[in-house]
């Protein structure tokens, strides 16, 4: 079982993660290991995405990829969910004389200091792209919404996804992490809101553990759960052999969220950029 610090470590890596995806997908880099490193390839150069949060100015990047890169795009959280993104070269990084922050496998960095005197290339907004668990209570027909269900420890976490963040839904009889039991098949996907119903549900599962609705999703695309995406496709799409599903929400890379959205019946993937971003990103929203 994981230890509080296991989890508020899993979370950080996560949360990192979503970051640099969603900054690579608005500049159009390829991160060719999604779930093992921020390292990116531009044309011969390598590069790596880290990102520092309102309230945390510290940046830590492992010695053996920092010896690789040739620069680094520095995600600086403005305002809430709203990334500034500054570009530095390696030398730059070397400049402010990064310190071994309590371990010897990584340097550490002052993310103030990275990009002092430095102008933006680019304002990315923060919609993270994640896998939910949904445990079916009563009738299993489409609805318009679908609720994100919290027990009393996640209720904070799930609060802390930004609106406008895209969930895709698994279905499961069960919240057993053994990979024989429960039905494991995406069959909803659609846009977080901030919309709860007026007299939210709750139930107790087979442990005895009870969940509330707590969030809602706008569905744009959805099948009968019994012709769903299998966690077999799932693995395929995202190149995890040995995903297991488990309490969610899961981050996922938005263009695997885009192609297991087309499988569901959608018909056409999400525009990666859409016209309001663009709009946003040239300072016009």
């Amino acid at each position: 079982m994981a230890t509080q610090d296991d989890e508020t470590g899993r979370e950080g890596a996560e949360g990192g993660r979503t970051v640099a995806w969603c900054v690579a997908e608005e500049l159009g880099l390829d991160i060719p290991r999604p779930y093992q490193s921020n390292e990116f390839q531009d044309g011969k150069k390598v590069g790596v995405i880290k990102s520092a949060r309102i309230g945390n100015n510290s940046i830590k990047i492992p010695k053996g990829l920092y010896s690789r890169i040739d620069h680094g795009l520095i995600a600086v959280e403005a305002v809430k969910d709203v990334f500034e993104v500054y570009s530095v070269t390696k030398a730059e990084m070397d400049r402010t004389n990064p310190k071994e922050p309590g371990a010897d496998t990584q340097w550490g960095f002052q993310a103030n200091r990275l990009i002092a005197g430095k102008t933006p290339i680019a304002k990315v907004q923060l919609v993270e792209h994640r896998i939910e668990l949904y445990w079916p209570v009563g009738k299993r027909e489409r609805d318009e919404f679908y609720a994100l269900w919290a027990t009393e420890k996640k209720e904070e976490r799930l609060a802390e996804i930004p609106p406008g963040s895209r969930i895709l839904f698994y279905e499961t009889d069960t919240d057993s992490h053994k990979e024989e039991q429960g039905t494991k098949t995406a069959f909803a996907a659609g846009t977080l809101t901030d919309r709860l119903r007026e007299k939210p549900e709750s139930f107790v599962d087979a442990n005895g553990k009870r969940w509330w609705e707590t969030r809602l999703v706008k569905l744009s695309s959805w099948t009968e759960p019994k012709k769903g995406v299998p966690l077999s496709e799932i693995r395929r799409i995202t190149g995890m052999d040995n995903l297991k599903m488990r309490q969610g929400p899961y981050p996922i890379f938005p263009k695997h969220f885009r192609e297991i959205s087309k499988l569901l019946g959608d018909g056409t993937a999400p525009a990666s950029r859409t016209a309001a971003s663009l709009l946003f990103n040239r300072g016009h929203l």
